[in-house]
């Protein structure tokens, strides 16, 4: 690559994500290219960071992708490819391939998608997995099955977290599902069902190094979010606590063995109840959903202010909020599912304040999202009548709230 101009970089994505990547790479000083698929034309794109955009039709078949970016590459230097968000990871793996650029190829993506390969490929460097099978033998699903007790867990191999996941309590609970399945019963595994509480590790890798680590607890399993509904919320551990030191230490572990060369990883683990030990479930690499990240001015006097992006950057996409607790005892939460809603809150050592603003017809989903606050925060629920949601003993804050609507819009208030 010529020294004498700047880097070129194509960002794909087929989601409306990755602003703040884009502009971070155009203040580097590298050329910018966007390929996004057509229903995103005029989607909240940072204009001013981007050199020229290209659009693609949904479900455009590889080989056509391929074509499109050579033909793309014919008056244009490409020297990298990212993809924005982890469901392009395979699609742009095998540009890198087709086109011979840096970066990670077919095989090492797939052990960052594919369910069956990284577990695979974790227990044979000795991590602690639960049980499972690939679902291809029907005979050998039968014995895994008086083998191993249930229930077990029905998992697709390439989606993300809970996405797909049936619940199998019994043998023959599962011959109808795959029955449904047909030919596509290949693309799934059946795994042991452990109750326990699930956590993650979100790390950032270079040369094969965890540069950055950071051990969190979900309030409640995304399993049970996603079947049963709930509040999805996420907190950070402290750093020193022996929950997080062992679970980052099998990250560590992981990315060694998954060949990660560089860069961000999103990884989940369970802690079972009956034995306290810590089995791995998953790792991904390019986007986890919990984003956008709240940024947090800490004061001499130990409060802080956490702000958010304005409106527009999250009507369209908002798989998740993370906001930061005062630094002082600080904890860290996400809330999924939410559009619409942009809290600002006030923080100082004794008390704490959030100010919800909301659309009329999303005035239930802000009562929620105080509930999901409460729930981060103190580790349980409360009413909304209660004038304080968090426990009021000297060690924690006190919780006021208030929602106020978009201007022109009615407001309110909640607790």
């Amino acid at each position: 690559m010529p020294s004498d101009r700047p880097i070129s970089i194509l960002c794909v994505t087929s989601y409306e994500k990755g602003q703040d990547f884009l502009r971070a790479c155009k203040a580097l000083g590298c050329t910018v290219y966007l390929l996004t698929v057509e229903k995103l034309r005029k989607g909240n794109w940072p204009r001013e960071a981007i050199d020229e955009m290209f659009f693609m039709p949904e479900e455009l078949p590889l080989q056509d992708l391929l074509n499109a970016v050579s033909y793309a590459a014919r008056s244009r230097q490409i020297d990298r490819i990212v993809a924005l968000d982890e469901f392009d990871l395979e699609n742009v793996a095998a540009i890198r391939e087709h086109l011979r650029l840096p970066g990670m190829g077919l095989t090492t993506v797939h052990y960052f998608r594919d369910k069956l390969a990284m577990r695979m490929r974790a227990r044979e460097a000795g991590i602690l997995v639960p049980e499972f099978i690939h679902v291809l033998n029907h005979d050998n699903l039968c014995e895994f099955m008086n083998r191993v007790p249930g229930p077990w867990l029905l998992k697709p191999r390439a989606q993300a977290s809970g996405i797909g996941m049936k619940k199998i309590n019994t043998s023959d609970e599962l011959w109808p599902w795959l029955e449904q399945l047909g030919d596509s019963q290949s693309q799934y595994l059946l795994e042991q069902f452990i109750p326990g509480r699930v956590f993650h590790v979100d790390g950032i890798v270079s040369e094969k190094l965890v540069l950055f680590a950071e051990a969190h607890a979900y309030g409640m399993p995304p399993l049970d979010v996603s079947h049963h509904g709930g509040v999805f919320t996420t907190r950070t551990l402290a750093r020193d606590s022996a929950d997080a030191l062992a679970i980052k230490e099998i990250h560590q572990k992981l990315v060694d063995a998954l060949g990660l060369l560089r860069g961000v990883t999103h990884t989940e683990f369970l802690q079972s109840h009956a034995d306290g030990r810590f089995y791995f479930l998953e790792c991904r690499s390019g986007g986890d959903g919990h984003q956008p990240l709240a940024r947090v001015g800490a004061t001499r006097s130990g409060g802080g202010e956490a702000t958010l992006p304005p409106a527009a950057a999250t009507q369209r996409f908002c798989r998740g909020h993370r906001f930061t607790g005062a630094p002082t005892g600080t904890r860290h939460f996400r809330i999924h599912g939410f559009r619409n809603c942009l809290p600002n809150f006030e923080i100082s050592p004794r008390g704490f304040r959030a100010e919800i603003f909301f659309r009329p017809a999303h005035r239930g989903i802000a009562g929620r999202l105080l509930t999901a606050i409460c729930v981060g925060l103190s580790g349980h629920p409360a009413s909304s009548e209660q004038a304080h949601f968090l426990a009021t003993r000297s060690d924690k804050p006190r919780f006021s709230s208030a929602v106020r609507a978009l201007p022109g819009q009615k407001s309110g208030r909640l607790g």
